[in-house]
């Protein structure tokens, strides 16, 4: 079994205003992941990111916050992977993430660097921007897969797709504002819970294939770096193969196929993962491991700051 956790980094939903207070002069690598994925963002036209990291105030859903939230999420998570490397001397034996997530995965994995993630992303963003989608958004349902697929059947709205699955009992569903908002009054009517995910646009959704297909082009030729540690891919649902997979591709498949993050811990545990590491704002991912598996081995570390011991313990077997 690996001694190292399996680092899951969030997608800009994780998103907490202010986090940099546990992380700010902690750490070098954690200052200078941040400041590096500012200096990036400047560069791209996008909107500052520290005052995200900085201000406790949160912006609520939508353009234009939803550009500042997936760089704020991306600069956390790499400066908390940052500063377990240098603070706690906790690594991790294999990565995963999804959505500015997936950025963050690679960066910390050493296939792209810091700069190159944080450009990377800048550049999703530029072709989400530059696209004229039609609203949409996210609806995360808790109930049965049978429940949620007859509620969907009932409901016969063919925009509404299947976007993923969190746990046993979450699964997240995507389309347009107005066939959304069917399915979530037929959730309520129904006694299934429903809430509404803080993006912008109907993500896992195959109405993005020319955003896809758009950002494939921008990130060709993308540089890949020799892999620290194994890069699973919650939407492949397979670990990257360095010299074989184009990183264009493994990034761009992330904002059409559906995601499951109910398949993660399974897949990483039969690789000999044998703990887990939310490497991001909030616990989000660590709540969704141990609802499954209550006696796993999870550490949050964020919102924090968690002392050495705590993280150790968190991780113990």
């Amino acid at each position: 079994m690996s001694p190292d956790p399996a680092f899951l980094f969030p997608g800009q939903e994780s998103y907490l205003p202010g986090v940099w207070r546990y992380l700010r002069g902690g750490s070098p690598a954690a200052d200078e992941a941040i400041r590096t994925v500012e200096a990036v963002a400047a560069g791209h036209g996008c909107p500052p990111v520290i005052p995200l990291l900085v201000n406790r105030e949160r912006t609520d859903g939508g353009p234009p916050g939803w550009e500042q939230r997936q760089l704020a999420v991306l600069a956390a998570s790499l400066a908390l992977a940052g500063y377990l490397g240098s603070v706690h001397r906790v690594a991790p034996g294999a990565v995963c993430g999804h959505g500015s997530g997936g950025f963050a995965a690679l960066a910390a994995a050493g296939v792209l660097s810091v700069h190159d993630a944080a450009a990377a992303l800048c550049e999703r963003i530029a072709v989400l921007r530059s696209q004229r989608l039609l609203p949409g958004g996210m609806l995360a349902l808790e109930a049965s897969r049978e429940r949620v697929e007859a509620l969907l059947d009932d409901v016969g709205e063919p925009e509404v797709v299947r976007a993923g699955r969190d746990t046993a009992r979450r699964f997240v569903v995507s389309g347009p504002l107005f066939a959304l908002s069917r399915v979530r009054r037929a959730a309520e009517e129904a006694g299934v819970a429903g809430a509404r995910l803080p993006v912008p646009y109907a993500f896992h959704h195959p109405a993005l294939a020319p955003v896809a297909e758009r950002l494939r082009e921008r990130l060709r030729g993308l540089d890949a770096r020799p892999s620290r540690c194994p890069v699973y891919s919650a939407v492949e649902l397979r670990f990257l193969r360095p010299g074989r997979d184009d990183l264009a591709d493994w990034l761009a498949a992330d904002l059409i196929a559906p995601l499951s993050w109910y398949s993660v811990p399974g897949a990483l545990r039969d690789t000999g993962i044998g703990s887990f590491v939310a490497c991001g704002p909030g616990d989000t991912l660590a709540r969704w491991i141990g609802q499954d598996d209550p006696g796993a081995r999870c550490a949050a570390p964020l919102p924090g700051p968690a002392t050495p011991l705590e993280v150790a313990a968190a991780l113990a077997p």
